[in-house]
């Protein structure tokens, strides 16, 4: 399905990923969510929710990826537990601390 899907013959796949544990291990990697708001301005209560816009437009646009990590992270599974503790602290990196700025400069 995989390979038929990226216009890819079988052994194509197979060559890179020996297993449907390894093709879905090297899934489990953090997005590449392209150029970001805050990549080219500066911070901003604008740019950081541009930021978040940008970030959920980018899983809206690829449903079955995030469908496929919430299976595993329910069925527990220890890769996908995984991803979710990177991906929290993505999120940290992206949104939560360029917000915490913004909310520092407004109360001080």
């Amino acid at each position: 399905m995989v390979a038929r899907s990226l216009g890819l013959t079988d052994p194509a796949v197979h060559y890179h990923f020996p297993s449907k544990q390894a093709l879905y291990l090297a899934v489990l990697s953090q997005p590449d969510y392209g150029p970001l708001p805050l990549d080219r301005a500066p911070v901003s209560r604008a740019t950081v929710i541009e930021q978040v816009l940008h970030l959920a437009n980018w899983w809206i646009a690829h449903p079955k990826l995030g469908q496929m990590i919430l299976r595993g992270q329910l069925a527990n599974e220890e890769p996908a537990l995984q991803y979710l503790a990177a991906s929290e602290a993505e999120w940290d990196r992206l949104v939560t601390l360029p917000w915490t700025q913004i909310a520092g400069e407004a109360a001080g």
